[in-house]
Parts: C-alpha cells; structure tokens; sequence
C-alpha cells in the first residue's frame, strides 16, 4: 500500500514525509492450505525479510510499516484492519481535512488481499469504510454545533467516483450508460457519476 500527500514539502499534518510505503503479509488461502505452503516471509518492526525455502538465504526489506497480519495467533504484532486505519488511513483523511491532495492505494497480484486491506469483508471493515464513516461523522457533529472538522453549521458537499482500471482500460462503474449495456457490474445512479450533499444532520447522502 501506498500513501502520499501533497503537504507541501512537509507532508500536511502527518508525520514523515509526502511519501509512504506499508507490506502487508496475509493469511495464507485455502489452496495454500492444501498444498502446506511454507510461510517464507516475516515482520520485524518496519522490516521485510523475505526467506529462499530452498537455499534459506534471506533477503531483507525496510519500509515505512511492514504488517504482519499472517497469523492472529502472534497476539501483540498481529496487525488488524483498525491498526492499518490508524497507521494509514487516519493520516490520510487528516490531511485531506486539511485541504491537502491526498492519495491511497494498494498495489500487488490477483489474491494478495487489496480488497481486503481498502474494502474489508463483513464486520472487518477495510479503510475506504472506515474513512467514509469518519468523515459523515465530523459532518454530524458539525452540524450539531460542535464545529468538528471545520465546517461550522455550513454546506458540505461529498463526491464519490467508482473507476475500474483493467488491462489499461478505465471504466467508470457509476456510469448509466455502462450500466444500461451490461459493463458496469450492476451499480447504478442517478447522474452518471455518485454525487452526494450532505448538510450535516443524518449523514445520508442525497443520490
């Protein structure tokens, strides 16, 4: 995964610079399982080491945050979906609350657990939720009057845009007209593009 901020040099109100680089290591799948597949990567601290299970030579990689998130049994340096928000996606909306340029995203093979990390499945909850939630909740209270997130009783306006990127080829997903010849995976909304405004209050969004 990979973050980044346009925080002009000093990298907004996070820590660090504009740029970060995070690995995380997921539980092995069930084909994985079958086959007894050794587990050949391990974390130490912001370190990648990478083990040859033929030669086991080592090789070792250092990066802003290194997730070991293989095996909850490890017990303290397990990293669960809230730990990756709070590392990765809390500095991210920070900044974007700022109003600095932010950007968050996974990279890696089919299977590697992207979806998992920005989406989540059932109650484990991956960034983009979590972050979604956050933000309909400062709205909230701001409308409330408690003025968090510096939108004092006023209007706030929150856009979403769905691209799919596949074989260099982008297709937006909230597309009428994609939906209407059967590529836009079954989503739809009025307008072409999901635009929502939200003046505080339920935290519902207005299609």
């Amino acid at each position: 995964m990979v973050r980044a901020d346009d925080g002009g040099g000093g990298g907004g109100l996070g820590s660090g610079g504009n740029v970060r680089v995070a690995v995380r290591c997921r539980p092995f799948n069930a084909r994985e399982n079958q086959l007894q597949s050794p587990c050949v990567v391990a974390m130490r601290g912001p370190e990648t080491v990478i083990t040859n299970p033929v030669t086991g030579a080592t090789k070792t990689f250092t990066f802003d945050y290194s997730y070991w998130s293989h095996d909850a049994s490890r017990g303290a340096g397990y990293a669960s979906q809230q730990t990756i928000f709070d590392d990765l996606g809390r500095d991210v909306l920070e900044n974007a609350w700022a109003g600095y340029n932010v950007c968050l995203f996974a990279y890696g093979q089919t299977g590697s657990g992207k979806s998992y990390s920005m989406v989540g499945y059932g109650e484990e909850e991956g960034i983009v939720p979590k972050a979604c939630r956050e933000i309909f909740a400062r709205l909230h209270a701001a409308d409330s009057g408690g003025c968090n997130g510096g939108v004092p009783g006023g209007n706030a306006q929150v856009e979403v845009t769905m691209i799919e990127i596949y074989n260099e080829r982008v297709k937006d997903l909230l597309s009428l007209s994609a939906v209407s010849s059967g590529g836009g995976g079954g989503v739809s909304a009025r307008g072409g593009h999901g635009a929502s405004t939200h003046r505080g209050g339920d935290g519902r969004g207005g299609g």
